[in-house]
């Protein structure tokens, strides 16, 4: 046998028709004639933290964090007689501005993912390889939700006895729910820790080397990508989509430079067409939430097309052992959203903080014993591989390391 190596795959995995945190390094490398390799690709995706807007990191749970005036306050009571009791012992006390802080709700969410990907890919020719990885998905989502009075509230909790005015723990309890109590009077399931799993979306992928030199390759990419997986619930604040529910055409250009014997670069960009759709969405009420009680369900969508740039440096510390190291850089124009149903300005809104971008460091090795096969010292062509991906900066981005983990056997 040849040199083998295993063919790498970016699927969909926790994010929803977003930039997916790099889990590999991608080559040029192509499988011989007649030989099949299958893999198996473990990788684990905690998601806590994320890069908003403005590149600024902050927790998954960042947009439940609102601050809560007097009068968010009050209105936490449902009895009508009971707000105007409270609110008149605040203004007997001297506490008149009802739009000043009475605090924050809070909001934590954390999701504890890993896909497992079977992989298996043909050398059909010794230039073509076809391969198809199907992921399944199974991920832990956890959710915890509250409110943090501010100095002043906490100054007037003090002053109030056994008094009829003191309706200040039944709207504390309130607003504590506040989050849930939002969700439940717009419609949306309540936010609860689940699990879900499933399988994601199944991609096919063919690689072409178009030249091979002793220094030099060069390969062209293609990947369709399929939407088996399960979409987006618009009915859930809080989910973890399998698959975005459109055809993506991704194609790439990568170029392998040998340095020495023991060193080799590489260099490529792809660009992955995601197709427009009709699709289920929320249509956002003002342009600062995107909570709403309306639902159109034909809503024209066109998710950004997306952008990935890699180069890299693959060395072989002994015939058994190669270490990688590679910066990656991923971008995603913003998605664009229309419909008939409300007003145009509101599908506007929609489009709101889609558009990302994720610099990225990968770390690699993986022992294999092809070389040890072919001198009849192994008795079975195997792989495995270890990567480390960390996110370095981005925009509205998952923010959190991922490693994976892959086992590979060729014949």
């Amino acid at each position: 046998m040849k040199s083998l190596t295993i063919i790498y795959f970016i699927f969909s995995a926790v994010s929803y028709a977003n930039i997916n945190r790099p889990d590999s390094l991608d080559s040029t490398n192509v499988l011989p004639k007649n030989v099949r390799n299958m893999s198996l690709r473990i990788m684990m995706l905690p998601t806590y933290d994320k890069f908003n807007n403005s590149g600024t990191e902050v927790g998954m749970g960042d947009d439940f964090n609102k601050n809560i005036t007097i009068d968010d306050f009050i209105d936490g009571l449902e009895n009508e007689d009971d707000k105007v009791l409270l609110e008149s012992d605040l203004k007997a006390k001297g506490y008149n501005d009802f739009n000043m802080s009475a605090g924050q709700t809070t909001g934590d969410v954390n999701v504890e993912a890993v896909a497992t990907t079977p992989v298996f890919a043909l050398g059909v020719s010794n230039n073509l390889t076809l391969a198809v990885a199907v992921p399944y998905i199974n991920a832990d989502v956890k959710f915890d939700g509250g409110f943090i009075a501010s100095n002043d509230l906490r100054d007037y909790s003090k002053t109030l006895l056994d008094t009829k005015a003191n309706k200040y723990d039944e709207a504390k309890e309130k607003t504590d729910s506040a989050i849930q109590r939002t969700v439940r009077n717009k419609g949306y399931k309540p936010i609860k820790n689940e699990r879900i799993k499933g399988i994601g979306d199944i991609r096919l992928m063919g690689r072409y080397l178009l030249n091979k030199s002793d220094d030099f390759a060069f390969s062209f990419t293609n990947i369709l990508t399929l939407p088996t997986g399960k979409e987006k619930d618009v009915n859930k604040v809080i989910d973890v989509p399998l698959g975005d529910g459109q055809v993506d055409y991704e194609v790439g250009i990568g170029t392998t430079y040998k340095i020495s014997e023991r060193f080799s670069a590489y260099g490529g960009f792809n660009y992955n067409i995601q197709f427009a759709d009709t699709t289920s969405e929320r249509v956002p009420e003002k342009s600062t939430s995107s909570l709403s009680e309306d639902v159109d369900k034909n809503v024209k969508r066109n998710l950004g097309d997306q952008f990935r740039t890699q180069v890299s440096l693959n060395s072989k510390i002994t015939d058994q052992i190669d270490l990688m190291s590679g910066y990656i850089y991923q971008y995603k124009a913003k998605d664009t959203f229309e419909g008939t149903q409300y007003e145009a300005n509101r599908y506007k809104w929609l489009e709101q903080d889609t558009e990302q971008s994720l610099s990225s460091l990968v770390l690699g090795g993986r022992f294999h014993t092809m070389n040890m096969y072919k001198k009849g010292s192994f008795k079975v062509p195997m792989q495995i591989g270890l990567n480390y991906s960390m996110a370095l900066d981005g925009k509205n981005t998952a923010k959190d390391n991922i490693t994976t983990m892959d086992f590979s056997v060729f014949f």
